[in-house]
């Protein structure tokens, strides 16, 4: 998340992906939970995705800046 600017960041609502485990305490997990637990997972996979995809865009970019200098990729 620190790719991306505020503003996106707010325009995504990357923060409201954690609202689906609002309802869902981890400590009470157990085989009668996992469905909402799973549920609760698979919502939050679904909010992030807008945002995973756009990070993965500008790292993209960072790396094709930096083009074939394996050097400056580990700093």
């Amino acid at each position: 998340m620190r790719l991306l600017p505020s503003a996106e960041q707010t325009e995504l609502r990357s923060m409201d992906s954690f609202s689906p485990f609002n309802s869902v305490s981890p400590l009470q997990y157990n085989p009668y939970t996992q469905p909402l637990w799973n549920a609760a997972v698979a919502q939050h996979q679904r909010a992030m995705l807008p945002a995973e995809t756009k990070v993965a865009a500008k790292l993209r970019e960072k790396f094709r800046q930096i083009g074939s200098n394996s050097q400056q990729v580990m700093l």
